[in-house]
């Protein structure tokens, strides 16, 4: 069974795969992919449909399982995130997030916003209303060296759901739905999980097809073409 849920992190949270996809980045046998799919499938962790001969699996978001692997996934994400950019940021960040605890500041989540070789990443800072607590975060933040972008809950779930188009915004979008979670995992992957299911729940469904079955013996001509 362990094997089986180690497939689920193959299986992206915002699409269908096929089977041959898994096997492709797995490096499993088709068989194993299959069998371990299927009952993943059966378990309640994926959905499955059929198109023709295709088997196609998405994570099932309405699953408590497939919410705590999630976040399981989004930790150890923002763990190696944290590992790489070394102890000096990882203190800088303790000691930012303990600051604003102190601060009574409502922290829902950080999110890493990347950066580069010569800067800290800067950080996505959400909180339930972006007002009220711009000084605090920005002493905080100045303490520690550390650049922070304030986002309010709502407005995150704009950029989960469907983006902002100005340039500026393209990368608060993709660091708002991809980027590694560094605080707050339970919250930010149930707004995530909210985003992708209202996405999900607006999509038409496509039309299922069904595999062309083989004539019967007894329709084909028996002397063959003329």
């Amino acid at each position: 069974m362990a094997a089986e849920t180690q497939l689920l992190g193959f299986v992206p949270p915002d699409r269908e795969v096929r089977i041959g996809q898994i096997v492709e980045v797995s490096g499993l046998s088709y068989k194993t992919v299959y069998t371990g799919l299927q009952s993943l499938a059966l378990r309640g962790l994926l959905e499955h449909r059929r198109t023709g001969w295709t088997h196609l699996y998405r994570l099932n978001l309405a699953s408590p399982a497939v919410a705590k692997h999630l976040e399981m996934t989004e930790v150890e994400r923002g763990e190696a995130f944290l590992h790489f950019h070394g102890d000096a940021f990882r203190q800088a960040f303790d000691g930012f997030i303990r600051d604003l605890e102190s601060r009574t500041v409502p922290v829902i989540g950080v999110i890493a916003l990347g950066g580069t070789q010569s800067l800290w990443p800067a950080l996505m800072l959400i909180l339930p209303e972006k007002e009220g607590y711009g000084l605090s975060i920005q002493q905080a933040a100045a303490a520690q060296g550390l650049r922070v972008v304030t986002l309010g809950r709502r407005i995150l779930l704009t950029l989960l759901s469907r983006g902002l188009s100005e340039p500026v915004d393209l990368r608060l979008t993709e660091s708002a739905r991809y980027g590694p979670l560094l605080y707050g995992y339970e919250a930010l992957v149930g707004l995530r999980i909210h985003a992708l299911r209202e996405a999900r729940e607006g999509e038409q469904p496509p039309p299922e097809k069904t595999a062309p079955s083989a004539p019967h013996p007894r329709t084909q001509p028996a002397g063959g073409p003329p």
